[in-house]
Parts: C-alpha cells; sequence; structure tokens
C-alpha cells in the first residue's frame, strides 16, 4: 500500500483483487481531483480551504510549505512529479489541465460549475470509450501498448465519426465532443484518461 493510501485509507477493508482495482482507480482519480484543486488554487488565489477540502487534507498530510506565499505551487508540483513517476503520466496531462483551468475558471463563481463538468466528462468519456471497444479491450488488457492503441482508436472515433449504429452513441459522442472542447482536451489527453484508468482497473 502507498503511503497515500495509507494516509487518506484509500484501501482499507479490501480483499480481493476486484476491491484492489477498485482502490487503485479511486487512489488515481483521487490524485488528479486534488491536482485540479491545486491548480485552481494556484490560478485564482483561492485562500478559503473549505472550497478546496481534498487539496487541504493532502496539504496537511503531506505537510507541503507553501512556496513564494502562494498556495497550491508546490503541491500542484509534488503530485505531478509523483504520477511521471509512479503511472508514467506525460507533462502534456499536466499542462492541458492548467490551460483548462485557466481558460474556465476565471474567478471563483466558475470553480464549482468546472468541477461539476470535469467530472461528468470523465465518466462519459470512460463509459462511452469501453461500451464502444468492450470486447477488444477486454482482449488487450494483459498488453499495455495493445491496450493503449485501442483506447486511442476509440477516441479518435469517438471525436471524429459521423454517425453510430445507435443513435445514444451518436447523441453521447457528440456531446462528449463539445464539452472536450469546452475543457480544451485533446484525443492524447483523453486517451491518456482512459488508458490509466482501463489499467489500474485490472483484476
Amino acid at each position: 500500500m502507498s503511503l497515500l493510501s495509507r494516509l487518506f485509507g484509500w484501501g482499507r477493508k479490501k480483499n480481493n483483487s476486484k476491491d484492489d482495482a477498485q482502490s487503485r482507480v479511486e487512489e488515481f482519480m483521487s490524485l488528479i481531483g486534488i491536482y485540479n484543486q491545486a491548480s485552481i488554487v494556484a490560478h485564482i488565489g483561492i485562500t478559503n480551504l473549505k472550497m478546496v477540502p481534498e487539496f487541504a487534507a493532502y496539504k496537511r498530510a503531506m505537510r507541503i510549505p507553501t512556496t513564494g506565499g502562494k498556495l497550491g505551487l508546490a503541491e500542484k508540483a509534488q503530485i505531478k512529479k509523483m504520477m511521471i513517476a509512479d503511472y508514467k503520466m506525460s507533462e502534456l496531462f499536466f499542462k492541458e489541465i492548467d490551460a483548462s483551468i485557466r481558460k474556465n475558471c476565471k474567478n471563483i463563481r466558475d470553480v464549482q460549475n468546472y468541477f461539476f463538468a470535469f467530472g461528468n466528462f470523465s465518466n462519459d468519456l470512460l463509459t462511452f470509450v469501453y461500451t464502444q471497444s468492450q470486447w477488444k479491450i477486454q482482449g488487450s488488457m494483459l498488453i499495455k501498448k495493445l491496450l493503449r492503441s485501442t483506447v486511442k482508436s476509440s477516441v479518435d472515433n469517438m471525436m471524429t465519426k459521423i454517425t453510430w449504429k445507435d443513435s445514444s452513441a451518436t447523441n453521447s459522442a457528440f456531446k462528449l465532443r463539445a464539452t472536450a472542447a469546452t475543457l480544451k482536451y485533446s484525443n492524447e489527453w483523453m486517451t491518456e484518461l482512459v488508458y490509466q484508468i482501463l489499467l489500474r482497473s485490472k483484476k
């Protein structure tokens, strides 16, 4: 169990492979959520940490000193370094989160809307990709390069394909495209997010 898992209780009372996989996904998504909050804190200059409880808990647990009198900078740097080392994440992934927040969070009133949009988008994206490529994904789970390639192909289709056999899939694809454009996330960013979640979910 990682240091963060011990600090935050991620993975407690897990006793089978299904629960372990769920715990790994939860830890991964929690770190992304904390990075989002740290980026927003640094960008807007939030000082009321009640608005960003996961960020506040992380800062206290990891005992991270504030850099240059500005909250969020040191926390962002530490999470980014950790995720690049432990999860092999790309620099692009974090750059796009920061750019998305700069575009969509001009003031404190925008923050809750951003969190809501980001959470729904992440869930809907994963659901869409897995639903549309379920058998291919299940068949490629044991080979990382093949899994990434499968996810990339599904994301690219979602962003370019005009019609799907199921009208609901067509509607979902166009909705996801619109949200990706609003949040300013590229195909590469979406591929990395879904790939990392599926990789953590292996039983």
